[in-house]
């Protein structure tokens, strides 16, 4: 217990000689109120004046006033004290003997080292001093202390009865931790390969090799929602990292953290374009139209050519014109070819415009 300026009431000083469990012997501790750094007192020296003390442990008392001169630890010899009535009014130390721990009898023991003012205390009038009053004083705080002594007992017994299911429900405590331990890294591990193949069959549809790094791993380690999401979420890194190394040869592509983004509220199928409101806008559309146009042209067996295609388109143009409208957006459209590689397959392979485009960009990247 934290005491402030005093102890309590009318108390300078507390001494207690109790025996310690973990020692297997008797130990010593002394508080005064100026004690704020330690709130349990400090120890004693027992040595010299043990077997003193052991004396006064066997006593039968219920408690007993002392002066401190009587005290073994005083550094006096007080011996064959007339104990008359006279000297117990000039005794203001009160000893109270508590049950301990140890067998054989022996009882700790609490000094309570009062003023000689005992009126502060307020349990007796401002009057000279008498036994009675003394006694009255003793009584109420060895009833007091036995209280609270019975009090601690019976919880220690209680903790007792209990500290053995404590003891076992920490150990299943720390054997379940360590199983979700494991358990989450079995979890990791299937989620990063798991992740690994998807990143391989997308490396077989694009004809490139895509590689995740080591923040990209980790990044997908920490992901505990839905697996369409995370797989919208490796799919479009694979289109923004086609997009940054369009014409680079490197052997590997690799798909770092900041490609990835697990917030994508739709499957992949439903995303709407992310360029239809951009400056790929009509470039998008262009391409879709010559697509519908092929597709048109294919359904009723007629040759993809430019003169075809540029007959039907709305109005219809000079084949030259189609040429020249996708070398004018050269950039726009073999980024959005590079982007969306499921679509507009005819172009890619059966209308010799966009096919050219294409090839000449493969063969000459620097000029992008």
């Amino acid at each position: 217990m934290r005491f402030g300026r005093q102890l309590v009431p009318g108390i300078e000083r507390i001494d207690a000689f109790f025996y310690d469990e973990n020692s297997k012997g008797l130990v010593a501790r002394s508080l005064t109120g100026e004690m704020q750094e330690q709130p349990f007192g400090r120890l004693m020296d027992i040595k010299a004046i043990k077997p003193d003390v052991e004396k006064l442990r066997r006593k039968r008392s219920n408690f007993e006033w002392f002066t401190f001169k009587e005290l073994p630890w005083s550094g006096s010899k007080y011996e064959n004290v007339n104990r008359d009535m006279l000297h117990l009014l000039e005794c203001f130390i009160l000893m109270i003997p508590v049950p301990g721990a140890e067998k054989g009898g022996l009882k700790d023991l609490i000094f309570f080292y009062f003023n000689k003012n005992l009126s502060n205390l307020m349990m007796v009038p401002d009057k000279d001093i008498s036994m009675p009053h003394k006694d009255l004083v003793a009584s109420a705080y060895t009833n007091a202390v036995n209280a609270m002594v019975a009090a601690a007992n019976e919880d220690r017994e209680v903790w007792e009865d209990f500290a053995p299911s404590f003891v076992n429900n920490s150990q299943t405590i720390e054997n379940l931790r360590n199983e979700l331990h494991q358990m989450q890294k079995m979890y990791q591990e299937r989620l990063i390969a798991s992740c690994q193949y998807y990143l391989a069959n997308l490396s077989v549809e694009y004809g490139r090799n895509y590689a995740f790094t080591k923040d990209a791993l980790e990044l997908i380690k920490t992901y505990k929602g839905e697996y369409f999401r995370l797989e919208n979420a490796i799919k479009t890194g694979v289109r923004i990292a086609n997009n940054l190394h369009m014409f680079d040869n490197q052997d590997i592509i690799k798909i770092n953290e900041s490609y990835l983004n697990f917030n994508t509220s739709k499957r992949i199928e439903d995303i709407n374009d992310i360029h239809l409101q951009s400056e790929l806008e009509k470039p998008f559309n262009y391409l879709n139209n010559l697509e519908e146009i092929c597709l048109k042209l294919q359904a009723e067996n007629r040759p993809t050519t430019g003169k075809n295609v540029a007959e039907l388109m709305d109005p219809p143009v000079k084949p030259p014109s189609i040429t020249m409208y996708l070398n004018s957006n050269q950039q726009k459209i073999l980024k959005l070819f590079n982007f969306y590689t499921e679509k507009w397959n005819i172009l890619r392979t059966g209308f010799k415009p966009t096919y050219n485009l294409l090839e000449n960009a493969r063969n000459r990247p620097h000029r992008m």
